[in-house]
């Protein structure tokens, strides 16, 4: 809030992991998630990959159970990011990151049913994110 006016600090509103996967929309597609990760082989490997690929070397002293365990992570935030987070009523759907990689791939091609159509179709997608890769100095 730095370099806000005090008078507009109210407007600033924090929503935390916690609030965030109250909605019943996270509560449904979670299970969904977590079943397609068990049952589907290709969804299985494509979030290995994207782990694999943000750990770069440091993947290679991991075996498949500690794989597993870490794309945890993964899938419990494929709901928020991929509808929104549902927050006091409303919708905030703009994902910022910074670097963009299979994980922005995952999110946009669910979304246009372009990857893992039978998955895309089970999520009822309701709000389309939008994605900008942006940098702090």
């Amino acid at each position: 809030m730095r370099g806000l006016p005090k008078e507009k600090h109210h407007l600033i509103k924090v929503c935390k992991w916690e609030d965030a996967i109250k909605s019943s929309y996270y509560q449904d597609k979670i299970k969904i998630f977590l079943n397609e990760f068990q049952n589907n082989s290709k969804f299985h490997d494509f979030i290995i990959q994207i782990i694999k690929e943000n750990l770069n070397a440091k993947a290679d002293n991991l075996n498949s159970d500690e794989l597993d365990k870490l794309a945890l992570y993964v899938l419990d935030e494929l709901p928020i990011i991929l509808n929104g987070v549902e927050f006091e009523g409303k919708i905030y759907d703009l994902h910022p990151y910074p670097g963009l990689s299979s994980l922005d791939d995952l999110f946009m091609n669910l979304q246009n049913g372009k990857m893992f159509p039978k998955l895309a179709k089970m999520l009822e997608i309701q709000n389309k994110i939008a994605e900008v890769e942006a940098y702090v100095d």
